[in-house]
């Protein structure tokens, strides 16, 4: 049994090791832009905003006013949930969409449910994340829609494919407390 684990073990680390030649509709692309997202997601709710926008996508960053900018503007929409009594209980992802290859990049949508603590109860948004990858899959940046359709999306991010399909925003959903 232990042999066979080895074998497993030794096979991960060969496929991830040449993860540039993964097909975008490879498991171990899933496995990994799952794996980098939920870090997001722990990063958000561990409050660690440097390594939070880690994740996120540099042109956003950029047009933001940088990482320092982006943390502080973070920061007050944070302290703002909380003069309300709000907090970020939970972030979960799903599995990614199809994978798109286009002009050298990887993209694909994800869906994001985010559990909020509100007064007397729990608020659940359901939203779609854009997941991006300049290097064929190894390291993946992520774009919350927030309500935004993919034309508007182009026109911030032009290296956007159209053929990314972004679900229509949810209305929340309140859960009162017992």
């Amino acid at each position: 049994m232990k042999y066979l684990y080895s074998i497993i073990f030794l096979f991960f680390i060969i496929i991830s090791s040449k993860s540039q030649t993964l097909k975008p509709d490879s498991i171990l692309l899933n496995i990994t832009i799952l794996e980098q997202v939920n870090k997001m997601g722990s990063a958000l709710l561990r409050n660690d905003l440097k390594e939070f926008v880690k994740y996120l996508d540099p042109e956003m960053i950029k047009l933001n006013g940088g990482e320092n900018v982006m943390i502080e503007t973070i920061k007050q929409g944070i302290n703002e949930l909380k003069t309300y009594g709000d907090s970020i209980i939970d972030v979960n992802f799903n599995k990614p969409s199809k994978i798109i290859k286009i002009n050298g990049e990887l993209q694909c949508t994800l869906p994001q449910i985010i559990v909020m603590k509100v007064p007397n109860g729990k608020l659940i948004t359901k939203s779609t994340l854009i997941g991006v990858s300049k290097d064929m899959g190894r390291k993946w940046f992520f774009i919350d829609c927030s309500g935004r359709n993919i034309e508007t999306l182009i026109n911030i991010f032009p290296s956007l494919s159209k053929n990314l399909i972004i679900e229509k925003e949810s209305q929340p959903v309140f859960f009162k407390d017992k």
